[in-house]
């Protein structure tokens, strides 16, 4: 959603959401929070993922530190990347998935952007790049098309194998809409880094190996180096964000509640 939406995509919200949705609007600003309400302010107060049940809570501190991590990469991704945990190659390219939009019937072949780029983009940004959505067409982006009105904002989505997804061949009820996708795509990671993506990468490796490989390896000393610091700093991070108390604090309350039984 764009911060100056005037309407909303059809779809995105039940009923019971709207209704919701309605009443936080209609809230005049507080003393402690002098902005008008608006739909951002909504999502974040009601959705957002950082809020987090109790219950998950008390599962997460019940896990070994390797254990936590894991559950919160699948849990929570987007905890992870609120307090800066990267996973660069958590990202899927198998290119027999297949990206389904199960309210219009129609789909993206993984295999169809691996044809076209590679491994420079995946169905994760082939998806973010349809539903868009704001009512004043300016963005932060060169491309000039309407992706602020994406076409596929509201629907629901879900991303299968291609035997689980049954698309394909003569009797398939889905309509395959690769190529347009893709095409769309591309002219937009284009307008951003010019007309040789996603090729000009692998030019300024060739062109100069030793600045690229130095960069490599830059790279993977700062990983080295918060891999030998994230069994201190980095897991006393994530346990604070996910609990403003965090887990030393509670270890400690409860150290001095046996003590005084």
């Amino acid at each position: 959603m764009g911060e100056y939406a005037e309407d909303l995509p059809h779809g995105l919200l039940e009923p019971k959401e709207m209704e919701e949705a309605v009443e936080f609007l209609a809230r005049p600003p507080g003393e402690e929070d002098p902005e008008v309400p608006n739909f951002y302010h909504f999502m974040h107060s009601w959705c957002a993922d950082w809020r987090l049940p109790s219950r998950d809570y008390d599962f997460y501190i019940s896990l070994a530190r390797l254990e936590r991590r894991v559950f919160m990469l699948l849990a929570y991704p987007g905890q992870l990347e609120s307090i800066y945990y990267h996973h660069p190659h958590a990202y899927v390219h198998e290119t027999r998935l297949v990206l389904l939009n199960t309210s219009k019937k129609e789909y993206v072949w993984a295999s169809a952007v691996s044809d076209a780029v590679g491994d420079a983009i995946n169905l994760g940004d082939v998806l973010f790049s349809q539903i868009c959505w704001s009512t004043d067409r300016t963005t932060s982006l060169h491309y000039r098309g309407d992706i602020h009105r994406g076409v596929w904002a509201g629907d629901c989505f879900a991303i299968k194998t291609a035997e689980e997804s049954e698309v394909g061949g003569n009797t398939s009820t889905r309509t395959d809409i690769s190529e347009r996708v893709v095409k769309e795509v591309v002219a937009v990671w284009r307008s951003e880094y010019g007309p040789k993506w996603p090729t000009t990468i692998s030019e300024v490796a060739e062109s100069d190996p030793e600045e690229y490989s130095s960069g490599e390896e830059s790279d993977s000393d700062d990983e080295g180096s918060y891999s030998e610091g994230e069994e201190s700093e980095g897991d006393e991070l994530q346990d604070d964000e996910f609990d403003s108390g965090g887990e030393e604090s509670a270890e400690k309350n409860q150290e001095a509640y046996v003590e005084d039984k």
